[in-house]
This record gives structure tokens, sequence and C-alpha cells, in this order.
């Protein structure tokens, strides 16, 4: 039985912002009405995309919009906000599926507070009491967002020099 209380098939979609595009799935309109997503700019869930799991952020949009158009043709009324999931890379390679195909999404809400964290990070504000006071007084998506570059470190010499910078910023702050 499925941890996983909410379920649907979605057509991957490309998603073209200025310069760059994301490859999306977009939630049934029934089910972001049940998940009251209204009421939050942006919410944290886990996925299995095609039995594959992930973590990330349902977005919203508006129908209308450049990147939704095509969402016209298929009934939706302009200007009606629409969620999206953003499918990282990883999992389409996993999954080996690309735009157009269809995908069985499952998805429960996730914790809205969770913050990813390179191990040598979590080390590093251990090791500085002063970092770690200014760390925890930034709110959850703040923290997200500059744990980021630092667990997409690929090599030692990168990741010591992006601790160098999550230094120099949170000292700026």
């Amino acid at each position: 039985m499925s941890t996983y209380p909410y379920s649907f098939q979605a057509n991957i979609t490309k998603y073209d912002y200025q310069k760059y595009y994301y490859t999306v799935v977009y939630v049934p309109d029934d089910l972001a009405q049940k998940l009251d997503l209204e009421s939050h700019m942006r919410l944290r869930v886990e996925v299995e995309i095609d039995g594959f799991p992930a973590k990330g952020t349902l977005m919203p949009d508006k129908v209308g919009s450049k990147q939704t158009e095509h969402l016209l043709k298929q009934g939706y009324k302009i200007n009606k906000r629409i969620w999206y999931y953003q499918i990282p890379k990883r999992v389409l390679k996993e999954i080996d599926r690309s735009y157009g195909d269809n995908v069985n999404v499952e998805m429960r809400i996730g914790d809205q507070n969770e913050v990813e964290m390179h191990p040598a990070q979590e080390e590093f504000l251990e090791q500085r009491p002063d970092l770690k006071v200014i760390w925890d007084k930034l709110t959850p998506g703040k923290r997200r967002g500059l744990s980021y570059k630092v667990i997409q470190a690929k090599t030692d010499l990168t990741l010591n020099k992006r601790l160098d910078e999550l230094e120099d910023l949170l000292l700026s702050l």
C-alpha cells in the first residue's frame, strides 16, 4: 500500500522562463483545491514519479502566462492559478522520460521547515557558533537557498570555496 495520499497522471511539459527552461508536471485542479494551495506561496512536497522518489516544491503560475498559454487550449480559464512541480534532471534520467511523456505522480505534503545540508556544512556551522546563531535566525527558505550551492559542490575545492562564501554571506547579514 502506498504511503502517498495523492496521485495523478501528468504529461511532462517544458516550462520556458526567459533563457531558462524547466521540466514540469502540472497538478490537476481538483487536487490543488484539496491541498488548499492558495494559502501557500510554495508547498514543499515529497513525490514519487514513476516510482522514483524526490523532494521539491509546488510552485504557482497563472494560466495565460507565456509558460502556460497551452493550458488555455485544455479549457483552463485565463488568470486562474495553476500549480506545477519541477522534475529534477536526475529523476528524468533515472525514469528515462522526457517532454511529452506521461508519468504517474504520487505525492504527500513534506516538512515545510526541512533544510537539506551537506555534511561538511553541518560540521562547519557546529564549529562556528557565531555563524550558527546567525544561521538559526534565518527562515527555512533562506537556509535552503544558502545551502543549495554548497550541496551542489562536486569537488572538495569547490565545497571549501562555497563554505567560505557561506561564511561571508552570514557575516554580512
